[in-house]
């Protein structure tokens, strides 16, 4: 085999292209240094655990009394005056809301202010109110604003600089503190809210509406002790008050009571505290009895006009009172303990137990 002859020709290009590649090195200031190569491997990331759902909308940590500006381009100036507990009505308008008997209102009082150089069209759809409630539950409020001393509907041209107080409320759960409620500007709601500590600082709810084991004042009764001659917000919108208690063995409706029985009959008034005429009927309540012997009799669906064996039903004007009857047959020589009054369209609705006035 002959031996493999490199040509001179060759051992020359080989000579320029090595001192072409040293010069343009030199020339670059890069002599001795690796060239890097063509691809380089990416050096692996840190992955940085993320969970959705939990980041906290910046705000402001609000007093009472204090006054916050909510949104820009649809801007409003907000600042909460108070706050109660309360299982009364509360009249937005034509709207009465009555909390349940599992619940209490949180209802708030404050002041709406135009911080704008032009008219604002003011009206419950710029906020939201939510509050967490002692379980832990978020809850939303009844969706509408009212004037504080009328209580009609809040809808208003603010004028530049112009303010109105007003109020809502919010049901959460009868138990317990409400600890956090958030103001927001339902038009901005990436822009900054208000959040409050309400903890201590919400007016109790007071005898007998309140439970005398919480010392907080925080926390509803969902059985009311009630007297006769006073009035309570049995439904949406009426109150009903216990008048007088009496015991016949004469027929009601051309019924005896039967042998060996009596009718125990109480005479209610009931007035219409709404802000509209509403009608009542014997369905709107309902009326069961305790006697003496802790028997209970249920309500036999009949409300009666006060002094006529007539069904009673009629239409009240914001105001108006009517009188009406309910009755029950009991054993002989048994003397009625308690009614107890409810909200007859709402089984969920709160109890109030009126202590029948001895004979």
């Amino acid at each position: 085999m002959k031996p493999f002859k490199i040509s001179n020709f060759a051992i020359l290009s080989l000579l320029a292209v090595s001192s072409y590649s040293t010069l343009a090195q030199a020339a670059s200031g890069k002599v001795g240094v690796k060239p890097k190569p063509a691809f380089a491997a990416p050096k692996p990331q840190k992955l940085i655990r993320e969970v959705l759902g939990t980041e906290q909308l910046q705000g402001y940590e609000g007093r009472f009394g204090e006054t916050f500006t909510l949104g820009k381009n649809t801007a409003f100036n907000f600042t909460l005056k108070s706050a109660e507990y309360s299982v009364g009505r509360v009249n937005i308008g034509d709207a009465a809301h009555l909390a349940k008997g599992d619940e209490k209102l949180l209802v708030l009082h404050f002041s709406i202010q135009n911080p704008q150089s032009k008219p604002l069209n003011f009206g419950a759809g710029y906020t939201i109110f939510k509050a967490i409630d002692a379980n832990g539950v978020t809850r939303d409020f009844v969706g509408d604003l009212a004037r504080e001393v009328t209580g009609e509907a809040l809808r208003i041209t603010l004028n530049p600089g112009q303010k109105v107080e007003a109020y809502t409320a919010i049901p959460v759960a009868s138990y317990g503190e409400v600890p956090k409620l958030i103001v927001q500007n339902w038009y901005e709601r990436q822009a900054p809210i208000i959040r409050y500590d309400l903890r201590g600082k919400v007016t109790k709810l007071v005898a007998p509406f309140g439970d005398p084991a919480d010392a907080k004042g925080a926390t509803a009764s969902r059985l009311v002790a009630a007297k006769a001659g006073a009035f309570y917000p049995v439904t949406d919108y009426f109150d009903a008050r216990l008048d007088s208690v009496t015991y016949t063995t004469e027929p009601i409706k051309t019924y005896a009571a039967g042998t060996g029985k009596q009718y125990c009959t109480a005479i209610f008034t009931i007035k219409n505290k709404g802000l509209k005429s509403c009608r009542f009927s014997n369905s709107y309540f309902r009326a069961d009895l305790k006697d003496a012997d802790g028997e209970k009799a249920n309500y036999n669906g009949s409300m009666l006009k006060a002094s006529r064996d007539e069904e009673a039903g009629n239409e009240l004007a914001p105001g108006e009172e009517a009188r009406v009857r309910f009755y029950w047959a009991l054993p002989l020589k048994v003397e009625a303990k308690t009614i107890l009054m409810q909200y007859g369209y709402n089984r969920e609705s709160r109890t109030y137990a009126f202590e029948v006035p001895t004979p």
